[in-house]
């Protein structure tokens, strides 16, 4: 019970907030990245659309050959954005809907 007579139970919205997920589109949660890390990489893959691939390990080596990023945590974010960024343009492009 609260200090006003009621029991908390009571509330729909705390209960249904406590015992219920509330569904997500995909029910997957991705990550969230700072905007500088977007536009860097947006930036190189427009640049060198090529070159990039899925592979991270490659596009972290391309990022040390076209940039001056001296941090390697902020080298590894890029580069597995730009990643993520190849495998969903090239999903994009498998899926093709029928005429």
């Amino acid at each position: 019970m609260t200090s006003t007579g009621r029991s908390r139970a009571s509330n729909p919205a705390k209960s249904f907030l406590k015992d219920e997920r509330i569904p997500i589109a995909g029910d997957s949660v991705g990550n969230v990245r700072p905007t500088y890390i977007k536009r860097v990489a947006d930036k190189l893959v427009a640049e060198f659309p090529d070159q990039f691939s899925e592979n991270f390990e490659s596009n972290k080596e391309l990022l040390e050959r076209y940039t001056n990023i001296e941090s390697k945590v902020m080298r590894n974010r890029v580069a597995g954005y730009i990643s993520t960024m190849m495998g969903q343009k090239n999903q994009k492009h498998a899926i093709q809907p029928e005429a």
